[in-house]
């Protein structure tokens, strides 16, 4: 049998130009690489499409990024690979633990509990009268959490010294200083 003429081989190796909707190209279809990343979530840190409503996917791991640089493209070609600290599986069990740690616990209003896969990070928002909190939390979980804490509304005492808030006049900061 004697090979297709080049133009016919040409045809079967290009892919097919990137589908365009009604606002844009449509994002890829990751559901190989997501999978992908099931397979591998000891090392596996997530997926997200850069720029948000791009087609371009990026997906994170922990190590051996060369392995797996070369398998995601075999996947979909075009996919970058970035190394990142923690695995998705480790943030969304932190998640989860704050989620449930924190819900429902004297002096605490819980408003968010969230994963940031691009800042490989879980973040946490929530209310509440402790000036220290939020730095009490983000150092028992080394680099994992990005706290955001805020006061009740009404009215409460500055820290007198040590971490904590400081409000002079409208202004509010966190400070460090003693």
């Amino acid at each position: 049998v004697a090979d297709p003429p080049a133009s016919e081989r040409a045809a079967v190796e290009t892919p097919p130009p990137p589908r365009i909707g009604p606002d844009g190209p449509e994002p890829p279809d990751v559901e190989d690489l997501v999978a992908y990343g099931n397979r591998h979530r000891d090392s596996f840190g997530g997926l997200y499409i850069d720029p948000p409503g791009g087609s371009s996917v990026v997906m994170l791991f922990t190590r051996e990024l060369e392995t797996h640089q070369r398998a995601v493209n075999d996947l979909l070609p075009g996919t970058r690979v970035r190394q990142v600290r923690f695995t998705e599986s480790e943030l969304r069990a932190l998640q989860e633990e704050l989620s449930q740690s924190l819900f429902g616990q004297e002096g605490i209003e819980l408003l968010t509990v969230s994963v940031d896969t691009v800042g490989n990070q879980v973040e946490v928002a929530l209310k509440s009268d402790d000036p220290t909190l939020e730095l009490k939390l983000e150092a028992a979980h080394g680099g994992m959490l990005d706290a955001s804490v805020f006061p009740f509304p009404g009215p409460w005492a500055n820290a007198e010294s040590g971490d904590g808030w400081r409000l002079s006049g409208e202004k509010l900061w966190i400070s460090n200083a003693p």
